[in-house]
């Protein structure tokens, strides 16, 4: 029987969390950098168009309409675990299977008759195309039950914070959404096979979580337990969440449909395929997703050591991603020239830029709205997000119709780091810091390094061929180890990661 020792919050464990989020991501990253540009070849602009709102349908889309019950498991499992209630851990899993099946299926209901209605209405489609494009999101809506349902699966392995086993399956699911469709495409199978493919592994996704998290909780699968009070917490508590996660979304991807109804399906692939690439930025950021379930439990007894947490992890999510960001930034038109082609480059080089700049708001969004989440304040992250959507949705159709995808990208940039600066500012409120206390623990130095890191590689790009690129390159090397030791440690973090290896070394002699 697991014991609340099994879930202990230190920084271990949340270090070792991360690097499995991290894994999960980088992987089937890695796999479809080599398989899209056969993808593109072979489909064509439009096609990928169609295909790539597929993917960010069944990765992004789709977990909206889990109303919120993936992550409201998460927070509920997370507080029964450090209560040491086993009995409520049964109830919140059930229950809320239970009503994820119904509303998910009356939804499903209602999806289907509104893809014709997408695909002649509202998506810019050549006609040649609108049956292929018809049934291929006919064969994507099917999927929806399949996809809500390892939400709440994912819900449950996410509160018991066992990332390694939920990257597991994770891992196998985000590489399929690539090799499907290239095996599929070398076998010879047109765009609507290989999204009925895709949506098929979905079941696989649901069955491997379920064992899974009777594995690290065997206690739910003694009692299936539906309770009626249980399912008027999860609700109160998931409808925000369903509000705010659904705002997110528009408001992060909902560009691509802009596009798709104001430019052409053609000019998504122009525009999805950076935004993908950068988004890997988002790798280090989204692996802190194990913030969630750790502030929702330190909420119960232990807020004081929130501040902590979130200090440091701000702190050195700012030099990796922002070294990423300066290397893309200066780099992005031979990243795409080298990767995809020419076209790509010319057409896609000033979108990557602006979309680099606004995935850093993201990256720190991230943290502080795990942060809130975990607070028990999501009515709060609902009301900022809908709030934004009106101005966010205008400007992005005026830019849009006027600039094209550069435009898109734009609008995009500005509002990810308006939202950024907004939550950080509610973060410190909730933490009692103040913005000097915020800044003295190290953020100021690690931006100066940041900064002296890009003049560095600006420097570089200047003697690119010459013998002094490889002297910048040293010196870049030396200047990153240096910043990070000397002006972004400080002597708590030193004393931080001395007691990971103290844990490390017991581990390991036990």
């Amino acid at each position: 029987m697991e014991t609340k020792k099994d879930f202990a919050i230190n920084g271990r464990t949340i270090i070792k969390s991360a690097a499995f989020n991290v894994m999960g991501k980088i992987i089937p990253v890695v796999i479809g950098v080599f398989c899209i540009p056969f993808i593109i070849f072979r489909l064509g602009s439009e096609q990928f168009g169609i295909l790539s709102i597929i993917w960010v349908s069944l990765t992004n889309y789709f977990y909206l309409f889990d109303f919120g019950l993936g992550q409201t498991v998460t927070k509920f499992i997370s507080e029964s675990i450090e209560k040491g209630d086993e009995k409520h851990l049964s109830e919140i899993v059930w229950t809320s299977l239970a009503i994820n099946l119904f509303f998910s299926f009356l939804l499903l209901i209602i999806l289907l008759p509104l893809v014709p209605f997408a695909v002649n209405n509202v998506l810019k489609i050549s006609p040649e195309l609108k049956n292929v494009a018809k049934i291929s999101f006919y064969a994507l809506v099917l999927a929806f039950p399949l996809t809500t349902t390892f939400s709440v699966v994912r819900g449950v392995l996410e509160g018991a914070r066992r990332y390694d086993l939920l990257n597991i399956i994770k891992i196998p699911f985000n590489s399929f959404l690539f090799i499907i469709p290239l095996v599929s495409l070398i076998l010879g199978f047109s765009l609507p096979y290989m999204v009925l493919f895709l949506a098929l592994s979905q079941v696989f996704l649901i069955f491997a979580g379920l064992f899974l998290s009777v594995k690290s909780l065997p206690s739910i699968k003694n009692l299936f337990l539906i309770n009626i009070k249980t399912s008027k917490k999860i609700f109160g508590f998931g409808k925000w969440l369903t509000l705010a996660n659904f705002a997110n979304a528009l408001l992060v991807t909902f560009d691509r449909f802009f596009i798709g109804a104001l430019v052409s399906v053609s000019a998504i692939g122009f525009y999805s395929v950076p935004f993908d690439a950068v988004a890997n930025i988002l790798t280090p950021a989204q692996s802190l997703i194990v913030l969630f379930p750790v502030f929702s439990a330190l909420s119960v007894a232990r807020k004081n050591e929130a501040g902590f947490f979130y200090v440091r992890i701000f702190k050195h999510l700012l030099v990796i991603t922002g070294f990423l960001s300066v290397f893309i930034l200066l780099y992005s038109s031979e990243i795409l020239n080298f990767w995809l082609g020419n076209e790509f480059a010319q057409k896609s080089s000033l979108v990557l830029q602006f979309l680099t700049i606004g995935m850093l708001g993201i990256c720190f969004s991230a943290v502080g709205d795990n942060l809130i989440k975990g607070y028990g304040r999501p009515k709060l992250l609902a009301k900022i997000r809908l709030a934004e959507l009106a101005p966010f949705f205008l400007c992005l159709g005026f830019f849009t119709l006027k600039f094209g995808i550069a435009g898109t990208a734009f609008v995009w940039m500005i509002r990810a780091l308006a939202d950024a600066f907004l939550i950080i500012f509610i973060n410190l409120k909730m933490l009692s810091l103040k913005f000097s206390e915020f800044f003295d623990s190290g953020i100021n130095k690690a931006f100066f390094a940041v900064l002296s890191f890009g003049a560095l590689m600006f420097l570089a790009k200047l003697f690119q061929g010459s013998l002094f690129f490889t002297f910048f390159v040293v010196l870049l090397v030396i200047a990153f180890l240096y910043a990070w030791v000397r002006h972004v440690l400080d002597s708590r973090d030193i004393n931080f990661i001395k007691s990971l290896f103290t844990i490390i070394n017991k581990n390991a002699g036990a």
